[in-house]
């Protein structure tokens, strides 16, 4: 019996030992995993990543050419450049031989010409010969005609046949001539027309030629834009063959600076102008800047080609000017929905459900009590507590009863 009750006695100290080593925690350690009960001002707000850009730039565009286009040069980005400098050159091998092919047509046009004008000359030339001829002839017959005064009445009649003749061919060699330099006329004018219009299409070739080298129309600094490439948009680079007309470089002014974002679909409706941003570089984490919400996309897009998730975009103009904010780096706008001033709130992770009613479990002493609390609004990392706290308790940021986080 005794040996019964001595075995008895180990296994529950044994119980003991391991309940103990398994279930209590020190007060130190249960203090660790708690957060405090906050009082304060409540921010809900939203956050994304945008870009920071210039509220006013010069763009410089693709030329607008009949034909495709390939960069072979690239001014480097972020350089400051001066008006005139270079800061693209395009493939202009298609337009040179356009320009090679062009000046060998207008060889061609004008040889034609000259072959015409020379050909022109010789026939004008014939045939002014042929009226002086006639001239002489129809003067001859006239001579003749006098000479016939006392000769028979049928002389006479055919010196005035033969005067009447002659008098018919130098109109005949009068109306060749007339008709010919119409003719001529009308020749050189088609001829010098095709020359002006390839004239033309050279001068407009070498128009093109001098458009595929772009130059900085302003002082300013270099900020390549983005272009389709595939299914994504990426910065622009040599190699790179554009659309007509397509956005290329920024030339950014620098003393007025936004950020541009987007906001789901769920959420813009909580979104309107005027609302305050706060705004933090990534490559600048230390540094903070202040915005207000200036224009909202009237109209919502797909946020990428692959996502059917429907965004719209919105844009808040930066309060501060700094050297430090350059076009192209990335940014986290927290745009402020609502403050909610002289609130008691607690961490998400710390409420839970029980028996359908949310709860919060308070640190007392070695142990943790449940506290049934009535919730507020909520934020991205908190939620306002309207009832069943005091604020100054500590409560859980684990689970205590194994009970699902809300």
């Amino acid at each position: 019996m005794n040996i019964r009750f001595q075995t008895l006695q180990i296994l529950f100290l044994i119980f003991i030992s391991i309940f103990n080593n398994g279930c209590y925690e020190p007060k130190s350690d249960l203090k660790s995993k708690t957060a405090s009960v906050k009082k304060g001002e409540f921010i809900i707000a939203l956050s994304e990543r945008g870009e920071i850009k210039a509220i006013q730039e010069k763009t410089v565009v693709a030329p607008t050419v009949p034909f495709s286009l390939k960069i072979i040069e690239l001014a480097e980005e972020g350089k400051t450049v001066s008006e005139g400098d270079v800061l693209i050159k395009f493939d202009p091998s298609e337009v040179q031989k356009m320009i090679s092919d062009s000046e060998a047509e207008l060889k061609i046009r004008n040889a034609d010409l000259s072959k015409a004008l020379a050909n022109h000359e010789s026939t004008i030339a014939d045939l002014s010969s042929n009226v002086e001829s006639a001239k002489a002839s129809y003067r001859l017959a006239e001579l003749n005609l006098e000479k016939l005064s006392f000769e028979s009445q049928t002389e006479k009649e055919k010196g005035k046949l033969r005067l009447k003749q002659a008098e018919i061919e130098l109109e005949k060699a009068k109306q060749s001539l007339k008709s010919q330099k119409i003719i001529n006329s009308e020749d050189v004018k088609t001829l010098k027309l095709r020359i002006e219009q390839e004239e033309s299409q050279l001068k407009k070739y070498k128009y093109f030629l001098e458009e595929l080298i772009i130059k900085a129309p302003t002082d300013g600094l270099v900020v390549y834009k983005k272009i389709w490439k595939g299914d994504d948009m990426d910065k622009i680079e040599v190699g790179d063959s554009p659309w007509r007309g397509q956005a290329l470089i920024g030339l950014p002014d620098l003393s007025r600076m936004q950020v541009e974002t987007f906001v789901n679909e769920i959420d813009i409706a909580k979104v309107t102008l005027e609302k305050d941003v706060e705004i933090t570089l990534e490559a600048f984490p230390d540094r903070k800047f202040t915005g207000k919400i200036t224009e909202i996309a009237s109209i919502s897009r797909n946020k990428s080609r692959q996502s059917d998730i429907k965004v719209f975009d919105v844009v808040a103009t930066i309060n501060e000017s700094d050297q430090i904010l350059k076009p192209g780096i990335t940014a986290n706008a927290k745009i402020i929905i609502e403050k909610i001033p002289v609130v008691m709130y607690v961490p998400l992770g710390a409420v839970y459900k029980h028996n359908g009613e949310s709860v919060v479990y308070i640190l007392n002493k070695s142990s943790f009590d449940r506290h049934v609390v009535l919730l507020g609004k909520r934020n991205e990392d908190s939620v306002i507590i309207e009832s069943g706290l005091e604020g100054n308790e500590l409560v859980a940021l684990y689970n205590p009863e194994s009970i699902k986080p809300l």
